[in-house]
Formats: C-alpha cells, structure tokens, sequence
C-alpha cells in the first residue's frame, strides 16, 4: 500500500494540481501568457509526464510505456473537453497538442534520468 502510495502518489496529485488549475475562472490573460501559454501547456504535462515514468519505475513494471503516456494523453483530452465547461477558458486543440509534447518529453527525461543514476549506481568504485 505504501509503496503504491509512494509510486502513484506524485502522479495522482499533480493531476489534481492540474484540474485545479483548469478549473480556475478568474484568470485574464495577459500579453506574456498568450506568447507563452504552448509553454505553459508543455512544462505542466512535462510534470506529468515525469511523475508517469517516477510510478512505472517505482510500482509494478509490467504496465507499458505506451500504456502510461496513453493514460496521461487521455487525462489532457479530459482536461481540455473540461475547460469547455469552465467560464472564461477556451479548449483547443492546439493545447492539447503542447500538452501531447510535454507529457512525453516529461515521460523520456525522466526515463534518462533513472538510466544515469542507474549507471552511476552500477559502477565499481576505485
């Protein structure tokens, strides 16, 4: 239960982190947001993407890669039908295409990070 907790944990409450933020109505958006809001979309689902790969490499090994990155595809589809719902939003295919490129740019750094602690792990001291 823990490690399930420890695996999942990150993963569960950065999407609850994420509906939040797509629940939130009062924002105005101002000119350095418009530049930058396909960045915004990239870095946030970069998080998820991470936090995916954190609960593959922590908990059961069997689930797939394609299998994960597929759940959290499926999570910004969810999230951008939501924000159609939500006053002073706008879904849009666009974002979900920022949010398609974070989440597995998140997914392989993330992936290239346990291969090189994993290397220095292995590695005979001298």
């Amino acid at each position: 239960m823990i490690r399930a907790l420890i695996a999942w944990g990150p993963a569960a409450t950065w999407a609850t982190v994420l509906f939040l933020l797509s629940e939130f109505r009062g924002f105005t958006p101002n000119v350095w947001f418009a530049v930058h809001d396909k960045l915004v979309h990239l870095l946030l689902y970069g998080v998820l993407g991470a936090t995916l790969s954190w609960a593959k490499r922590m908990s059961d090994r069997s689930v797939s890669h394609w299998a994960l990155l597929s759940l959290g595809l499926a999570y910004g589809v969810v999230d951008e039908l939501h924000q159609r719902f939500v006053p002073n939003r706008v879904s849009s295919v666009d974002d979900l295409v920022a949010d398609a490129i974070g989440l597995v740019i998140g997914y392989v750094v993330m992936l290239l990070v346990w291969n090189v602690v994993g290397r220095f792990r292995t590695q005979p001291s001298r």
